[in-house]
């Protein structure tokens, strides 16, 4: 029998709350309760009070039985259990977009990543302290919680401009932009769906040097702490257009929720530290540690 995951202290005030916290659920149980449970063991109780809702929203290999699984070890969980016809993760990120998502920022996680022990230490304070510092302070869009962009992109100044920063709290980021070159093309373009299509084609090419042909524009749905405002009126809907969601390429659907992101003025800042890792050995556009080397 699995332990019960105890529920995180509230705000008595709702209304002080200003994050939602939400994962889309792959039917991967046990990298799911690690993901969960990493994130709550390294929030000072301060922090759990800034989350309002905790929300899980099955998808794409998540059973009855998983469901059931989650309700009886976190019954202070929202779980959305949607039938398998509907297990499609652009349809989820859409009804957690219309229906659950109702506070100032919206914390979106995969179950497939995990918080390193010892993240609470850093400069600014815990994982989610330093990602509201960094959004309240830059005014980003989008706040990256696993370090996308603060190494992997760093040699490509070409594609990039990034500037590092730190907040008066102390908490190092960076924050990246797409050079004019790849901006002022996208935010030109008003048929995103074709503008998409033609885009995969040249971020699919590799060169001699095994580097893609276009950079990525920016936004992604690993985890990271988004501007819910800008979300709804830019970003959502996600597209379920089967062109966009290829069983080869489904992250199609997202690099269009990430031209929309460029092409309506995004920004995209990210925390400078590797305290957020894939567990599992599972392909990433960003880093992809090994928690036992980060503890």
């Amino acid at each position: 029998m699995h332990d019960v995951v105890e529920e995180p202290l509230r705000d008595p005030c709702p209304e002080h709350a200003q994050v939602t916290w939400t994962c889309t659920f792959n039917g991967r149980l046990e990298a799911f309760f690690e993901t969960l449970t990493s994130f709550l063991r390294e929030l000072e109780p301060r922090s759990m009070r800034h989350v309002r809702e905790w929300v899980v929203v099955a998808d794409k290999g998540a059973s009855a039985d998983h469901r059931l699984a989650i309700v009886h070890r976190a019954p202070w969980l929202t779980v959305i259990a949607k039938g398998k016809s509907l297990h499609r993760h652009p349809l989820s990120l859409n009804i957690l977009c219309e229906g659950f998502v109702k506070t100032r920022y919206w914390c979106q996680w995969e179950d497939d990543w995990a918080v390193a022990p010892g993240s609470a230490r850093a400069p600014g304070g815990d994982l989610l302290q330093r990602a509201l510092d960094v959004a309240r302070c830059s005014g980003c869009h989008q706040v990256s919680m696993n370090g996308a962009f603060t190494e992997t992109w760093r040699e490509r100044s070409t594609e990039y401009v990034t500037s590092k920063q730190r907040t008066p709290m102390g908490c190092a980021y960076v924050v990246t932009e797409l050079a004019p070159a790849h901006r002022t093309p996208i935010v030109a373009r008003d048929d995103l769906r074709q503008l998409t299509l033609e885009y995969s084609n040249k971020f699919g090419y590799r060169d001699a040097f095994g580097k893609p042909g276009a950079p990525w524009p920016l936004f992604s749905l690993q985890p990271s702490l988004l501007d819910t405002d800008f979300m709804k009126n830019h970003v959502y809907p996600f597209s379920e257009d089967p062109r966009l969601n290829p069983a080869h390429a489904y992250w199609m659907f997202e690099m269009e929720a990430a031209l929309k992101f460029v092409k309506f003025g995004g920004t995209k800042a990210s925390i400078d530290s590797g305290y957020v890792a894939r567990p599992l050995a599972v392909a990433s556009s960003s880093h992809n540690w090994n928690l036992d080397g980060l503890g």
